[in-house]
């Protein structure tokens, strides 16, 4: 049967040779050889092992070294002639005897399972470059890159366990837009890692496209090189005192997850401090009160400087004249004049009074001890000079404007460092960066009348932190009703409108299940870094256009915790046209420059004193005219 398939399908002469080091494990070869290869079919002979004298094993010895074949050649008389040492095999015989039978320790256990199939896209339109796009079909980085355009610009998420590169697709797109769209950025930098703005290409005064500095840093912590300087019970330029009020209040609250009962003190302490300053100059208790007419020549001069700005031909004002009178422009520039005189430490006294007339009621006294206990530092050392009177304090509401007048673009940062309490920080940025959205707001009304304001987009490092707030050691009244995620209704309106107002919202966020459910999805764009969380996966791909239930998309959601350093899905998903809304694997473009030290944010920028000048001194009772001298720094 053999001879015939040979015959058929042809056959090879084949050479065998086994080398053992001993004469024992010879002979254990001649046995186990027949045994092995005999096979389960007839054979017209069994395979048979030869014990060779030394001439053979001389001659056998030199072709195996060789790996060539014997050719002595034995004649059979009146049988066959052939090789000596050679055996006729079948194809299915040849290929027994060559299949290998190694183990492997190495890639050949090693079962990778296959990169889930992304969106690629070779002509996707856009004027700045965010990354480098992957191809499924591939399997390789390519080079070609994923671009934007204004049109398809959106709030945008960056999230992903810790270390895997959000922040280098955010730097990216901070970069892109501020330099090549001219927006104004301003990031909210919880530790330090943003200072490096300084030195991105095209964006300092030795390298922009006017020349004009773009740039700029500001500290939170005290003892830093430029600390900003603001004053924070003074009422922004643009924003109600009313309305500014109870946005402190709630701000501050939100950040140390304060209860209803602690914001209550809270607020109510600010509404008498402002109602007795004369700050709340709307409000018809306080127009008919002893505050309800302007008190001195300096009120007056601060009310014809604004008719003079504002070209209004109106009567002259004069000491004694009625707040009902005044425009609701006037009314503000005089709200902020007279809130300048206020600080926290007058804040924090006030609620030490309510502290010391609650001896009978340990409920409300506990809830102010943990107010106290968070507001007091604020009053305290350098904090107390910082966030105090200052005549050399600036507006918050103007930062990431720089350059000329007519074009003002430009990126802040504020770094909150690793010097100062995470409360304290989270207070301060998500204050600051309501304050920048409601100015805005304002601003773009006034685009309508002609004036330009660039776009505005803040940064958010640790969201999680400045917009859920963070625990702390001291009490809380917070029930146990609350959600879990107490975001302030401020930030889920920052989020839903912003987009109205030209004001973009970037958050950067390591567990997205901590995040309020309804900022994510306002988050049209999307940077997915390696999560390895269930129910963080479980939030991320609805967000992908994947399901995350059932027995489908398995392999998105598997790959979402070994999705490789630095690389991303990347969702564009602000669009018209449903082709360009798939997620694509990306490599988002890190920009190499030098991260400057203090000593080189200072000679490039100027250090900023908190020393108290003269005008500091005179803080209490400021003149209307410093109001009008704009910013103003102590060098």
């Amino acid at each position: 049967k053999l001879l015939n398939i040979a015959s058929i399908e042809g056959a090879f002469y084949t050479d065998l040779y086994a080398l053992a080091r001993s004469e024992q494990g010879v002979h254990a070869l001649m046995g186990l050889i027949p045994e092995a290869f005999h096979g389960t079919e007839d054979v017209v002979a069994g395979v048979q092992t030869r014990a060779l004298t030394d001439p053979e094993q001389a001659y056998i010895g030199l072709h195996a070294r060789a790996f060539s074949p014997s050719t002595r050649i034995e004649n059979i008389p009146e049988a066959m002639s052939g090789y000596a040492d050679s055996t006729l095999l079948t194809m299915l015989q040849v290929a027994a005897y060559t299949a290998p039978g190694m183990f492997e320790q190495g890639s050949a256990l090693t079962t990778q399972e296959e990169t889930p199939a992304f969106a690629f896209y070779p002509d996707i339109p856009g004027n700045i470059t965010l990354a480098r796009q992957w191809s499924s079909e591939t399997g390789l980085l390519t080079d070609t890159f994923l671009k934007l355009v204004p049109d398809r610009h959106f709030h945008t998420a960056f999230v992903g366990d810790t270390g895997f590169g959000k922040s280098i697709a955010a730097e990216r797109l901070a970069y892109e837009t501020t330099r090549f769209w001219h927006y104004r950025t301003i990031v909210l930098d919880f530790g330090q890692g943003w200072r490096k703005a300084m030195n991105w290409p095209g964006v300092g005064q030795k390298g922009s496209e006017d020349g004009l500095g773009h740039v700029d840093i500001r500290q939170l912590y005290p003892g830093s090189p430029r600390p900003l300087r603001w004053n924070i019970l003074q009422v922004p330029r643009r924003i109600d005192p009313g309305r500014y009020r109870s946005m402190v209040a709630e701000l501050f609250a939100n950040a140390g997850r304060l209860g209803a009962r602690q914001l209550g003190f809270m607020r109510r302490a600010l509404t008498e401090l402002y109602f007795e300053a004369g700050v709340l100059t709307g409000d018809p208790k306080l127009q008919n009160g002893p505050l309800g007419h302007l008190q001195d020549d300096r009120e007056v001069q601060l009310i014809q400087n604004e008719r003079q700005s504002s070209g209004e031909n109106l009567n002259e004002p004069h000491p004694g004249t009625l707040l009902e009178s005044l425009s609701p422009s006037e009314l503000q520039v005089l709200a902020v004049y007279r809130s300048r005189k206020l600080d926290v430490s007058k804040w924090v006294d006030r609620l030490r009074t309510y502290k010391e007339k609650l001896e009978r009621d340990q409920v409300s006294r506990t809830s102010l001890e943990g107010v106290l206990l968070r507001l007091e530092q604020f009053s305290e050392g350098h904090m107390a000079r910082q966030y105090g009177p200052s005549a050399s304090g600036i507006g918050v509401e103007d930062l990431g404007l720089m350059g000329s007048p007519e074009n003002p673009w430009g990126i802040t940062v504020i770094e909150g460092g690793a010097e100062m309490d995470e409360y304290s920080k989270a207070a301060l940025l998500s204050l600051l960066a309501s304050i920048l959205y409601s100015d805005a707001v304002a601003r773009r009304r006034e685009m309508l009348g002609g004036k330009h304001f660039p776009p505005m987009q803040i940064f958010f490092e640790e969201a999680n932190k400045v917009l859920t707030g963070v625990s702390g050691g001291a009490a809380s009244d917070q029930g146990s009703g609350e959600s879990s995620n107490p975001v302030s209704h401020l930030f889920q309106t920052m989020w839903r409108d912003g987009r109205k107002y030209s004001i973009f919202l970037h958050l950067m966020a390591q567990t997205v299940s901590e995040l309020p459910s309804g900022i994510l999805s306002s988050c049209a764009n999307v940077f997915v870094f390696q999560t390895k969380d269930p129910k963080d996966r479980d939030l991320i791909l609805p967000h992908l256009g994947r399901s995350e239930k059932g027995l489908v998309n398995t392999e998105y959601k598997r790959y979402l915790a070994r999705i490789p350093r630095t690389y991303a899905i990347a969702k564009l998903g602000y669009s018209d046209d449903v082709f360009w809304l798939e997620p694509v694997l990306v490599r988002p473009l890190i920009i190499r420059c030098n991260e400057p030290s203090d000593l080189e944010i200072t000679q490039e920028l100027g250090a900023v004193s908190l020393e108290r000048t003269a005008s500091d001194i005179l803080a209490s009772n400021p003149s209307p005219d410093a109001s009008h001298r704009g910013r103003s720094e102590s060098i």
